[in-house]
């Protein structure tokens, strides 16, 4: 079953992977609805009424793709965090969609990347610090001898560091570092050495909703 989510629009709207510019007869009463403080971002020059829509694709395919990549992302380092506890663990199998269509795929049919090829990525080394929901800082070592690491947490907005440690890593194993607090929303940089292995992680923090404005300001 082949889906598409695009709002109807009398002024045109897209189809799945198509570039072809559709109208319809009626729009959607979800046009020109979005928070007017948003702006239209990236929707169609002269096409666009002014205000951004609501939906996934208000102002941007990337609100979903977002969506999607941190969840992702969310239970890769969950799992990764939990190693060889209780048995669990985390298999990626949607990689490529076989056909235009909304999915979970990380790649689209046309073999564009979505975000949460790149979010996924990005958590895959042998060497990772991370943060859980439960305000839980973790490192994993894949490796089959012990490391050391030094991990800095730093607010995105504020440029404050929030946690800073220096550890150690048993081989092969999931260590927890401390607990890192918060309060709102926002992002957390996370910049880590580890086993000779420098990297970059960050983390997404507060009770959602979030507003796509603020992810965007967050993620620029």
């Amino acid at each position: 079953l082949t889906l598409d989510v695009h709002l109807l629009s009398a002024e045109g709207y897209r189809v799945n992977g198509s570039n072809e510019w559709y109208r319809a007869a009626a729009s959607s009463p979800a046009i020109d609805k979005g928070d007017p403080n948003d702006g239209v971002r990236d929707e169609m020059p002269g096409h666009n009424g002014g205000v951004i829509n609501l939906g996934a694709y208000g102002g941007t395919r990337g609100a979903s793709q977002t969506a999607q990549a941190e969840s992702i992302k969310f239970q890769t380092e969950n799992f990764r965090s939990q190693k060889f506890v209780s048995k669990g663990g985390f298999v990626v199998w949607n990689l490529r969609d076989g056909w235009p269509t909304v999915s979970d795929a990380f790649t689209d049919y046309y073999g564009e990347k979505k975000l949460a090829y790149h979010a996924i990525r990005s958590v895959q080394h042998d060497q990772l610090v991370m943060l859980r929901d439960d305000h839980g800082a973790w490192a994993v070592n894949d490796r089959r001898h012990p490391v050391k690491g030094h991990a800095k947490f730093t607010d995105r907005a504020s440029g404050r560091t929030v946690f800073e440690k220096a550890y150690d890593v048993p081989a092969n194993a999931a260590a927890e570092l401390g607990r890192v607090t918060w309060k709102g929303q926002g992002v957390l940089d996370i910049a880590y050495e580890q086993g000779g292995f420098s990297a970059k992680n960050w983390f997404l923090y507060g009770e959602p909703p979030f507003r796509l404005a603020d992810v965007r300001r967050w993620f620029k």
